[in-house]
């Protein structure tokens, strides 16, 4: 019993994944907005910083795995990246407007559009095995359905860009190893001339899932990415006026 304990006591659930993943995002956008530098700016930014969207991604492909209502999942992700646009734009790209500040949308766009290439890509798989076809032919079209879904986040200008989803879909192709998944998904982030090394260190808190959802405020996580983003904005005015 005492060494199952001491096991267990290693491994995270969906919930600790998910405050992982917000606390990484808190700290990355305190030290965009409040443009801290040197080391401070390596530590928050570029290395723990980086920790989030990998641990989204792959919380976000657990989620459509496990999900009984796809439409209700992809409408609840979307509605919030809608309503969180404009506190992204105050705050990350100081630009207010909706969708105003065209060069940079907020990540849960890149999730939005994760999870509808991810409902294709399991509508290629059921084509595919009614058809009786090989493993490879399952690689080959699997890669297919990613490449317009990169493209669109490229020219839509979604956080990520084109390594977005593919980050996404490799975590999707390898999601029955949670190790493998963070691995591949950090290395399709980082096919950019391995340009955010810093999403290596999400392997850690992935590699150690457990597969279960622990406890669930839906709500509260939801709510965090424009609260978080509205209260640094609102700091921001007091501390740094002007």
């Amino acid at each position: 019993m005492r060494t199952n304990s001491v096991q267990n006591s290693y491994r995270l659930s969906g919930s600790d994944l998910k405050i992982i993943a917000c606390l990484s995002m808190l700290l990355d956008h305190t030290a965009y907005v409040f443009e801290f530098s040197g080391l401070a700016d390596l530590i928050c930014r570029q290395m723990i910083g980086r920790l989030a969207f990998p641990i989204f991604a792959f919380l976000l492909v657990e989620g459509f795995q496990h999900t009984r209502n796809f439409r209700k999942y992809f409408s609840g992700v979307f509605l919030l990246a809608v309503l969180s646009e404009l506190p992204c734009d105050l705050t990350i790209s100081e630009n207010a407007g909706l969708l105003h500040a065209w060069q940079n949308q907020n990540t849960l766009f890149t999730l939005s559009l994760g999870l509808l290439m991810l409902w294709a890509i399991k509508k290629a798989e059921e084509l595919l095995q009614e058809r009786s076809s090989t493993h490879s032919m399952f690689n080959i079209y699997q890669a297919l359905v990613m490449l317009p879904f990169a493209a669109a986040a490229y020219f839509l200008h979604l956080d990520y860009g084109f390594f977005g989803p593919l980050c996404i879909g490799a975590m999707y192709l390898f999601r029955f190893s949670p190790g493998m998944a963070s691995f591949w998904g950090c290395t399709a982030l980082n096919l950019n001339m391995l340009s955010m090394p810093g999403a290596f260190f999400s392997m850690i808190p992935i590699s150690l899932y457990d597969g279960t959802r622990g406890k669930q405020n839906k709500y509260a996580f939801y709510l965090f990415y424009p609260l978080h983003l509205l209260l640094l904005y609102g700091l921001k005015q007091i501390l740094m006026p002007g």
